[in-house]
């Protein structure tokens, strides 16, 4: 026997095997540790040599400013430089773990649905199933009253004919669900066969539009944009430092041999120096790259502003769609329900007093089976309606 999967197990499983979500969260951690790099002093440079050595009968004693050198030699980054690039690769690391959120949501939204559709072809087979068993019962009738010389075989092979197409609509019921079970293992896996659970999730309230819009601004979309527009901000002062000063401090010791002509000896040097840039003829370079930066600034904010309205249409449409879904599902239930069954009721009753034909009994079944399939399709859209909302303001947090 198939086990079952409940819509929560569903989920976990999809998550857990969903490759692109630990691809953010690489790269995610890939930013962290590059901006923790990005913090520290270039290595430092070490240089050593001989120097002024005469070529032709030379030694280190012949010439005065022959010697050997070792240095050292730091460069300092231009002001503002590293911390920029520490807060660019942080805001860079903040935008791949919301947008890995915001997949995570896609993965639980496209599961649910895939597992409300494998529920719906279950409870719409099962339904079918029933109403083979309530066309069985009706066949034994006609032919309890056609033995009894009361009925017509007319009715008999009416009713025939509609358990025909029943069995026909038995064959595509099962077609639909093997391929709702396809769609649904796309996520969950293929190493068995899974049945869902009968139990269906309780998602019976959502808030208002004024309650909900405000949530629209915590989307993982909407704070991932706003990451990149400060990884961009990060990327101007990246380049504003370019107009600032790179300085490099040199140390370094010479030994020297041989003496004077006071026969002192001749005494080692050191030396130190800084020098540093002035950037006069790149200002215009770094200026263009700052004023371009700054165009990339602003086109994300608009594409913010526009990801904001994409959402709120998203989340209008979906709650009114809801809330006509909620209605509809009352009605049936209040109402076409139980009129479709006091309708068999009355004709069954009828055909079996004689005072009405086969025609409107079967007819009243088919209503009623039918009623009963479009509440079920409406339940599940209903439900498949607050999971689009979910995905929007995360219902189970608010």
């Amino acid at each position: 026997m198939p086990s079952e999967l409940s819509l929560e197990e569903a989920e976990q499983l999809a998550l857990a095997r969903d490759p692109d979500i630990q691809a953010f969260l690489s790269r995610a951690e890939a930013f962290e540790h590059l901006a923790a790099s990005v913090t520290e002093l270039p290595d430092v440079q070490v240089r050593a040599g001989l120097m002024n050595y005469p070529l032709e009968h030379g030694n280190f004693r012949t010439e005065g400013m022959t010697h050997s050198v070792i240095g050292v030699r730091q460069s300092i980054p231009p002001r503002g430089l590293r911390p920029a690039l520490f807060d660019k690769n942080e805001y860079l690391a903040q935008e791949q773990d919301y947008l890995g959120v915001n997949h995570a949501l896609e993965i639980t939204h496209k599961v649910r649905h895939a597992w409300l559709d494998a529920s719906y072809h279950e409870r719409r087979l099962e339904l079918i199933l029933k109403s083979q068993g309530l066309f069985g019962d009706l066949l034994h009738l006609a032919r309890t009253l056609y033995s009894t010389g009361d009925g017509n075989q007319s009715d008999i092979l009416q009713i025939e004919l509609e358990q025909f197409k029943i069995e026909d609509r038995i064959l595509i019921a099962e077609q639909e669900r093997d391929h709702a079970y396809i769609s649904l293992r796309e996520y969950v896996g293929e190493d068995r066969f899974v049945k869902v659970s009968t139990t269906l999730p309780n998602w019976k309230s959502v808030p208002s539009l004024a309650e909900l819009r405000p949530a629209l601004a915590e989307h993982p979309k909407m704070i991932a944009l706003t990451a990149q527009a400060d990884a961009t901000a990060a990327q101007r002062r990246v380049e504003e430092s370019g107009l600032n000063r790179k300085w490099m401090i040199d140390l370094s010791y010479a030994y020297r041999d041989g003496g004077l002509l006071s026969s002192e000896s001749r005494s080692d040097l050191i030396s130190a120096s800084i020098s540093f840039n002035l950037p006069i003829w790149g200002q215009q370079k770094y200026r263009q790259k700052v004023v371009q930066v700054s165009k990339m600034h602003s086109a994300i904010l608009l594409k913010q502003q526009s990801t904001l309205r994409e959402l709120e249409t998203k989340l209008e449409s979906a709650l009114e769609h809801w809330t006509t879904l909620t209605s509809r599902v009352t009605l049936y239930e209040e109402q076409i329900l139980p009129k479709t069954e006091e309708l068999v009721t009355v004709n069954l009753e009828s055909y079996e007093n004689q005072a009405n034909n086969l025609s409107d009994v079967v007819q009243s079944h088919i209503s009623q089976i039918d009623a009963e399939l479009k509440h079920l399709e409406l339940t599940i859209s209903r439900l498949k309606a607050w999971a689009d909302i979910d995905k929007l303001v995360r219902l189970e947090n608010l």
